[in-house]
Parts: C-alpha cells; sequence; structure tokens
C-alpha cells in the first residue's frame, strides 16, 4: 500500500479535480480512506485481514497498519499478523490485541508431522537426527522429510543397517537439503540461484530475459521446480509468476552463490529491467536500484535511489523517500571524493531534509544534523 505503487500523477485525472491540501493532509487522508473502506467491508460481514511477514513491511504500509490498531477496537475486523520475533510493533501493547508466540516444534510435535506427511513411521534415530538437524523449523521438518521420503529408503524397518543407511542421507542442513534435492531431480542450479536472485516472487518474462538459457529449456527447468514444490506458480501466460515456497528455501539457495556470480546475476536482472520493461524503470526505480548495488554498480545504485527517493517525495512517501536517499547517500560514498560527487551530495543531503523535517519537525536534531553535513 505505498503511495507510489498508485502511479497517478498529480493532474493527471480530469475526472477529480486536484486536492489544494497540504502534502501531510493528503496522506492522512489516503490512510484514512483506506481504513474507512475496511470499516466499510466489515459492516456487511465479519472481516479476516491477514498480513503475512511483517518484518519485510514498508514505511507507509505500517504507518497504516498502526492506525487500523489504535481505531480498530469496535470494528468487527480479526487482523492477523506474522512477524519474526526480532521485529518489534510501533504500536505496543492493546488491550484489544493479543500476542502468540510460536515457539519451535517439539520431539514429540517433530515425529507427529514427519509420520502425517510420509505416512509412516520412522526409527527413533531418524526422528533424533531431524530434530537436532531442524531446531525444530517445522518447514525444515517438512523437507527433510519428504527427502527422506523421495530417497526410497526402507526407513520403517528395525534393521540396523537400514537405519543407518537412512541416517547418511540426513543432510546436515536445510542448503545442504536443498542441493540434494536439486540432484534427485537433475535440476540447474543456475536457475533457482537466477530465481533467487530475482526474489521472492518472480514473473517468467524477467527471468527470461536475465537467462542466458534458450527459452524452452528455461521453462522447462522451472517446471522441475515446480513439480519438486520448491516454487509455485501463479496466473497465466504472460502473466506467469513463479514464488518460492517459503523464504527460507529462497535463502538457501541465494546462499549457494558466490560473490562474482551473485553480482553478475545481479547485474544481469538490472540489464534486463532497465532496457525491457520501462514500467518498472519509471514506476519502481528502487527495484533497479537493489539490483545495482547488490552488483557493486554504484553510479547505477545512485541514479535509480536518488529516481525513487524524488518519485517518493513527489507522492509524499516521507518514510520511503528517506530510506531511498540515504541508500543514494551510501551509494555515492563509494564512489571517488571528487568535486561533482560533493555537489550531488548537497543536493542529496537537501533532498533529505524535506521528508526529514516533515517527520521530524524543525527543531529536530537530525534535521541539523543533516543541513550541517550539506
Amino acid at each position: 500500500m505505498r503511495p507510489s505503487r498508485l502511479s497517478i500523477r498529480p493532474n493527471e485525472s480530469t475526472r477529480y479535480p486536484q486536492l489544494e491540501l497540504a502534502p501531510q493532509v493528503r496522506k492522512e487522508k489516503l490512510l484514512q480512506l483506506l481504513l474507512d473502506w475496511l470499516r466499510e467491508l466489515s459492516y456487511r460481514q465479519p472481516l479476516l485481514f491477514v498480513i503475512e511477514d511483517l518484518h519485510w513491511v514498508d514505511p507507509s504500509t505500517l504507518e497504516f497498519l498502526e492506525l487500523l490498531v489504535n481505531q480498530g477496537l469496535n470494528d468487527r475486523i480479526l487482523t492477523l499478523f506474522t512477524f519474526r520475533p526480532e521485529f518489534e510493533t510501533p504500536w505496543g501493547s492493546k488491550a484489544h490485541q493479543t500476542n502468540l508466540a510460536l515457539n519451535r516444534l517439539t520431539r514429540k510435535q517433530v515425529q507427529e508431522l514427519m509420520e502425517t506427511r510420509a505416512g509412516r513411521a520412522f526409527p527413533t534415530a531418524v526422528v533424533d537426527q531431524i530434530v537436532e538437524r531442524t531446531d525444530g523449523v517445522p518447514l525444515f521438518v517438512e523437507e527433510f522429510t519428504k527427502l527422506l521420503t523421495e530417497s526410497n529408503e526402507r526407513s520403517a524397518s528395525d534393521s540396523s543397517v537400514s537405519t543407518m543407511e537412512t541416517l547418511r542421507k540426513i543432510p546436515a542442513s536445510l542448503q545442504d537439503m536443498l542441493m540434494s534435492r536439486l540432484d534427485r531431480i537433475e535440476a540447474d542450479l543456475d536457475v533457482i540461484q537466477l530465481g533467487a536472485a530475482l526474489g521472492r516472487t518472480f514473473s517468467l518474462a524477467l527471468a527470461q530475459e536475465a537467462s542466458t538459457l534458450p527459452e524452452e529449456q528455461l521453462n522447462f527447468e522451472l517446471q522441475k521446480l515446480v513439480e519438486a514444490e520448491l516454487l509455485f506458480t501463479q496466473g497465466r501466460g504472460a502473466r506467469l509468476r513463479y514464488s518460492f515456497k517459503h523464504a527460507l528455501i529462497q535463502d538457501a539457495a541465494y546462499g549457494t552463490l558466490v560473490k562474482d556470480r551473485r553480482q553478475q546475476l545481479h547485474q544481469d536482472i538490472a540489464q534486463a529491467i532497465d532496457g525491457t520493461f520501462p514500467e518498472v524503470r519509471e514506476k519502481e526505480p528502487e527495484v533497479l536500484a537493489r539490483h545495482y548495488t547488490e552488483a557493486g554498480n554504484d553510479e547505477k545504485a545512485l541514479t535509480y535511489w536518488n529516481n525513487a527517493g524524488e518519485r517518493s517525495l513527489q507522492r509524499y512517501a516521507y518514510r520511503e523517500a528517506i530510506e531511498h536517499i540515504r541508500s543514494a547517500l551510501s551509494a555515492l560514498s563509494k564512489l571517488p571524493d571528487s568535486r561533482e560527487n560533493k555537489f550531488r551530495a548537497i543536493d542529496l543531503h537537501i533532498s533529505l531534509g524535506v521528508p526529514l523535517q516533515s517527520l521530524e519537525g524543525y527543531s529536530a536534531l537530525s534535521v541539523e544534523e543533516n543541513y550541517a553535513t550539506a
């Protein structure tokens, strides 16, 4: 729910006149409108509103969610947030809020999950190994169980030989498990690495542009990953998109990349977007900026972080603007200390002052330090 994603420029619509409002008032009205829309839906029937992986939320969405939590006490909306333990919600504890910590699975729960997934029992020694190596993480338990099932080992036997053979088949980590799964389906490692670099969700069209494989071969390799339940699909034809089953699977695949290969992949992806997807370049410059940053192309990263900052400022998404401009300053710090780059730094600090003043006030220390640096 980032304002920049609406892609409506000022005065672009002839149906509704431009509202002459202060930027902060305009943003407040937008957030309130979205909240009223949810409330209207809940008046018709009770509403379940789910936000997963809140730890990756963007600032504007988080601001809206805080508004929903603070004002939604009497609404018929059951809101469910999932997030990692290290994430802290900005709204703190509320009387109408319940926090539920999902702990790691116990040994008994691991055994039950394994037996449910495999449809059979496993020797005690095998279950103990899975408990030790997965640390009770449900995704890991599922993936390791699937690997054992696919291995066609006679795990249900009480034979010590069979048990030892099965134990030797259990990988030491999720990354080892992933590599073993890829070996079993004879998958091309480069394809899942490309997907991991593209992101948790990526389009077939972009994968085809960024890949060096022929289109037919790439599609065949992606289908292998879908059949192995490492990727899921959504949409059809030109709108076909792939999603990793879990962020940890993406992380494991990304972790197999050495630095040079990782940078080259991000460079190829950025160039594919830059040359073939002008709508992403214009409407989501932060996507290009991230890939150029990971590619180590600091000059290009600076350009697109700056574009993303300006776009966020135009749409009064001040928290995003601060993030983007600071990323631009970070990229600039890696470039030569030239006269031209000093002036670029001045311009960036001046741009940064606008959202800082709006969010933190003219007298804030961060505002003073920013202009002092300029």
